[in-house]
């Protein structure tokens, strides 16, 4: 047991992110390995550190993003700006997930006032109609009303399918599904040995999470991009 804690506390103090199987972690209870509990930070603490540490990355992705425009649809705006403060407090999936929802609310709003002859006046028969349209046949429409051409169809279809539908049902494992993981040390809680392993995300459960964060960086701002100039290229189409 001694030598098992060894090994656990070399992993600790090597400042290593450890992530246990949950049938892993009730051996090592049954087995009588002291657990201990790290206590969190005080809020008072916690909070300027967290603040302090967003605000150096916040001015740094700033930098990258779409300037600010008002649109003639308030909704298109507020979601802006959940989206803008999502990737300012680093909440890169929450961004992502919005930026699905803006794609698909900018193609409905613009599909509604196209069809309801470039009026702002609410037709609730068709508004309600077009809300309870999924995506994919939403594009379709989008297409046959010249709003836009074949290929940024097939980009949108893509969209659906790689980006939107998987961060809308949270799906990891396809989220994830090209992310390896090189250099992991692996513990052997019988041997006491730590291997060296390199690990598929797409067949790793238990790094899902840690595998989503890094896909979440470095997707956000394309992302972003993205679902921003499917905006602009539909209100550039409609009279407003």
């Amino acid at each position: 047991m001694e030598e098992l804690e060894n090994a656990i506390n070399k992993l600790v103090n090597s400042n290593t992110q450890i992530i246990v199987n949950p049938e892993t972690f009730k051996k090592m209870v049954a087995q009588g390995l002291p657990i201990s509990y790290a206590e969190p930070a005080p809020v008072e603490e916690y909070i300027p550190k967290l603040f302090e540490t967003r605000k150096a990355k916040a001015l740094e992705i700033i930098r990258h993003l779409p300037a600010r425009s008002n649109f003639a649809f308030p909704s298109i705006n507020a979601l802006y700006d959940e989206i803008y403060e999502c990737i300012i407090f680093g909440l890169n999936g929450a961004a992502i997930t919005l930026c699905s929802i803006l794609v698909e609310f900018a193609l409905k709003q613009a599909l509604y006032f196209h069809e309801n002859g470039n009026s702002f006046t609410y037709n609730p028969t068709l508004f309600e109609k077009l809300e309870n349209i999924t995506l994919g046949p939403v594009i379709q429409r989008v297409k046959e009303s010249s709003l836009i051409d074949d290929d940024l169809a097939k980009r949108l279809m893509s969209f659906k399918d790689d980006v939107r539908n998987p961060y809308n049902h949270y799906n990891t494992k396809k989220i994830t599904k090209n992310v390896v993981a090189n250099n992991v040390r692996v513990l052997n809680i019988n041997t006491h040995k730590v291997e060296t392993v390199t690990l598929e995300a797409k067949e790793s459960p238990m790094i899902h999470a840690q595998a989503k964060r890094v896909v979440d960086r470095e997707m956000v701002l394309p992302v972003f991009l993205f679902a921003d100039m499917i905006v602009r290229h539909l209100f550039a189409k409609i009279d407003t």
